[in-house]
C-alpha cells in the first residue's frame, strides 16, 4: 500500500474509532482499560484500542503514564498501517522477541532506520524526536526532508 494511501486509510480508522467508541463507556469501567477512567487521554486510549492497535500492558490494563519503548511503537504502527510483511531480514541483530515481526515490517517499508548501524534498540524508550522521524516517514508527510 502506498503511503498516501495508508496515511489516508489511518485518519479514516482513527476518525471512525473516535466516533463509534461509545462515549457512554468513558470512566464507567466497561471499555477496554480499567486504569484510564478519568484519565486526560481515556477517549484516545480507548479509541486505539478499539480500532486494535493497542492491546494495553495488561489484562484490562493501558498504563497511559509508562514510557513507550521503540518495539511497542513498532507494534502500534504496524498495527495501526496495516504494514505488508518483510521480504528479507532488515539486519537488524537486535530484533529477536516479541517485536521481532513489527520491526521487521517497519524497515522493510522504510519507517525506521534503527537507533544506530545494524540496531533498533527496541527496549528504549522512544524519544519525542524519534516518534516525529517515525511518523513522517509513515505518514509521507508533505513538505518533510529527509
Amino acid at each position: 500500500m502506498r503511503r498516501a494511501t495508508r496515511s489516508a486509510s489511518v485518519a479514516l480508522v482513527l476518525a471512525l474509532s473516535a466516533v463509534l467508541v461509545p462515549s457512554a463507556l468513558a470512566g464507567s469501567g466497561r471499555g477496554a482499560f480499567l486504569d484510564d477512567d478519568g484519565h486526560p487521554h481515556e477517549h484516545s486510549i480507548e479509541a486505539i484500542a478499539y480500532a486494535g492497535i493497542t492491546e494495553g500492558c495488561g489484562p484490562r490494563r493501558f498504563c497511559p503514564q509508562a514510557p513507550v519503548t521503540r518495539g511497542e511503537m513498532a507494534a502500534f504502527l504496524n498495527r495501526a498501517l496495516d504494514l505488508p510483511g518483510a521480504e528479507r531480514p532488515s539486519g537488524f541483530v537486535d530484533s529477536a522477541g516479541v517485536f521481532a515481526d513489527d520491526i521487521e515490517r517497519l524497515a522493510a517499508s522504510g519507517i525506521t532506520e534503527g537507533c544506530a548501524p545494524r540496531r533498533f534498540c527496541q527496549a528504549a524508550p522512544v524519544t519525542r524526536g524519534e516518534m516525529a522521524a517515525f511518523l513522517n516517514r509513515a505518514l509521507d508527510l508533505p513538505g518533510a526532508e529527509r
